[in-house]
């Protein structure tokens, strides 16, 4: 079956280990004989590792695996779902992306209470002892060949076996047999009773709930931690610090007050977490084999409704089911949860995409909502009806429209991309054999973003930048061309440094001064070039000073503080920060850097703002009057 890959783009077969989430399917099919998907499906795991599909009635079904299928999902991305759809539930009553921040949503702080299940177990906890220590227990008679001098109770049929079993004889004399052994009844306590089992399978759910949710306090008080961590971080860029803190500062709150309240929420549920260790150990919980259940929906008896310890075991047994509610999920609605997931995250991935567009000094907002401005080109955010998003540039200048695609995928492992390319895989959650250490800020080379990474709009605003930057440099310098002779020398003269004769044309290397923008117009429609060319012009002007722009302050370098010829551009801002590019002959020797010093400094000190960029965009372009629209380009 073919299938659509989320990860490459790409069409394939589909394998026969699937990866959950990871394939749309191209054809309407049923998974499993039960579960109907439509054209353009994602396969998610129905709650089994199964995945058996068939495309027609009557056809003969494609046998598949899903890979690292588990029915339990890990307390981190329980968290990590947790927060996503925090953040979206805030964008979908607010609808305001700029004022809502995606990392750290507000909504978490809710995780740091404790829940009616947790008050109600807190309360309970003296009866489960009690039950640990005094069981109720019924009596069970089993016959047994015992020793005479032990023998209590004879069994039924103890003297016909003993008639007939003269190796159970003692002696025998003229007054009868005296016996050895003789079959009699024992009497043992049976804790295996139906009330015991409801007690232990309670403390399995209770220890899976307590568990995950120690471990989900723990990471959202280490991201607090953290959080702290950054204001104070001496090491870090100041714009950058000022940045994060300003993101997660809107939404989550770090007062002392609600520090100390999630710790002793922490504290306790640790503490619950230990007891409930603890009455596993004990003889009554051990004498339950782990393999024996009972239905969710309880019997009832006596000993539940009237024993003044059993009885809390019914209202415990409610609430823990109801936490978990969705392990007992059918495939169908496991399959629909799972989707629902995914489509949550996608719209942090699109709020990430805003933010990072809104924050970048290259782009201005327009009238339109998914529309910015780069110089007098426009920059269009799409979905594509496979659940990319697509940013188009639109302008000529670059030749053939190729849009930058954020692809979001709900798990996996890949490089995040700084050179320019146009795909760039977000994955929600990393492999289970990731180190958390490697993704907890979102500092590192992985595609693993959610809201609990601090880094996540500067690597989408780093991402994005560098594709512009790079579709810019793929155009640099362009050669105007043809364009009068005389008007060329004339150019060439007055503004020395900005134009340079090649051939038939011009090159535009960079901007011209303010002050000199009046002559320059009348220069060249002085020129008797074509309207075409001479629009042209104006569009190559407007490239070099889109190349002379500066992505931390938005400020355009006047032309005194950029060098530029065929084999390289520097342009030095008045903000301190400075940029290059070195042109080689080949289109894939094109490098830039962009940097406060001499080299960019680590990612996680100074976000976005410095990047080192390899562009594989083709250059050497031409700009020709001779094309049927102004903004034709066609090879030197």
């Amino acid at each position: 079956m073919r299938a659509f890959d989320l990860v490459t783009g790409c069409e394939t077969d589909l394998p026969h280990v699937v990866e959950s989430g990871r394939y749309r399917i191209l054809v309407d099919a049923k998974l499993n004989d039960s579960i109907e998907l439509k054209a353009g499906a994602i396969l998610w795991a129905p709650g089994t590792g199964r995945c058996d599909l068939q495309v027609r009635k009557g056809d003969v079904a494609e046998s598949h695996v899903f890979s690292g299928f588990s029915s339990e999902q890990d307390a981190d991305e329980d968290l990590v779902v947790r927060a996503v759809q925090a953040v979206v539930d805030e964008l979908d009553e607010s609808g305001l992306t700029e004022n809502l921040s995606p990392v750290m949503p507000g909504k978490l702080k809710e995780q740091a209470e404790l829940t009616e299940l947790e008050k109600r177990l807190t309360k309970d906890m003296p009866h489960l002892f009690s039950i640990e220590r005094s069981p109720r227990m019924s009596m069970r008679y089993d016959t047994e060949l015992t020793p005479t001098s032990r023998v209590r109770r004879l069994a039924s049929g103890a003297l016909v076996r003993l008639t007939s079993h003269s190796d159970d004889w003692n002696r025998r004399d003229f007054r009868g047999v005296s016996p050895k052994r003789l079959l009699a009844e024992v009497s043992e306590d049976e804790l295996h009773i139906y009330e015991n089992v409801v007690y232990a399978r309670l403390l399995d759910r209770l220890y899976i709930h307590l568990n995950q949710r120690v471990r989900s306090l723990r990471t959202l008080e280490a991201r607090r931690t953290d959080a702290a961590a950054i204001a104070n971080a001496e090491e870090l860029d100041h714009r950058l610090r000022y940045r994060l803190c300003g993101l997660w500062g809107k939404a989550y709150s770090t007062d002392a007050e609600s520090n100390k309240a999630g710790s002793a929420v922490l504290a306790e549920l640790t503490v619950l977490l230990k007891k409930i260790k603890r009455l596993q150990l004990g003889r009554l919980y051990q004498a339950i084999p782990n393999g024996v259940h009972v239905p969710q929906a309880l019997r009832t008896t006596n000993v539940l409704l009237h024993d003044q310890n059993y009885k809390r075991l019914r209202p415990l047994w409610s609430m823990a089911h109801a936490v978990g509610s969705g392990q007992a999920q059918t495939g169908k609605l496991k399959v629909e949860a799972a989707e629902g997931q995914y489509q949550q995250f996608r719209g942090y991935v699109g709020l990430l995409i805003q933010h990072a567009l809104s924050s970048s000094k290259l782009l201005k907002a327009s009238k339109e909502p998914a529309e910015y401005r780069l110089g007098p080109w426009s920059l269009i955010v799409s979905e594509a009806t496979r659940g990319e998003f697509l940013l188009h540039l639109k302008s000529g200048a670059f030749g053939v429209e190729r849009p930058l695609i954020f692809a979001p995928v709900w798990r996996g492992n890949g490089q995040w991309s700084m050179d320019g390319s146009e795909r760039q895989v977000v994955f929600c959650h990393a492999p289970p054999s990731a180190t958390e250490e490697a993704f907890q800020w979102g500092t590192g080379g992985d595609a693993v973003l959610n809201p609990l990474q601090f880094y996540s709009v500067e690597r989408v605003k780093a991402r994005i930048e560098a594709w512009l930057i790079s579709r810019l440099a793929s155009a640099y310098p362009m050669l105007v061309s043809p364009w009068p002779q005389a008007s060329a020398q004339d150019l060439c003269a007055a503004f020395p440094g900005t134009f340079s004769a090649e051939g038939r044309g011009l090159r535009v290397l960079r901007p011209v001064e303010d002050q000199d923008q009046a002559r320059l117009r009348s220069m060249i429609q002085a020129a008797g070039a074509s309207e075409g060319v001479i629009s042209n012009m104006w569009s190559a002007l407007q490239t070099a000073e889109l190349m002379a722009t500066c992505k931390v302050c938005g400020d355009v370098v006047p032309a005194r503080g950029v060098q530029a010829d065929r084999k390289g551009f520097k342009a030095v801002c008045g903000c301190g920060f400075n940029w290059k590019w070195r042109f080689g002959a080949e289109a894939s020797e094109r490098q830039g850097s962009y940097a406060y010093g001499d080299a960019p400094r680590p990612f996680e000190v100074v976000g976005a703002d410095e990047i080192q960029i390899e562009s594989p965009e083709d250059a050497d372009r031409i700009w020709t009057g001779h094309a049927t629209s102004p903004n034709t380009l066609v090879r030197n």
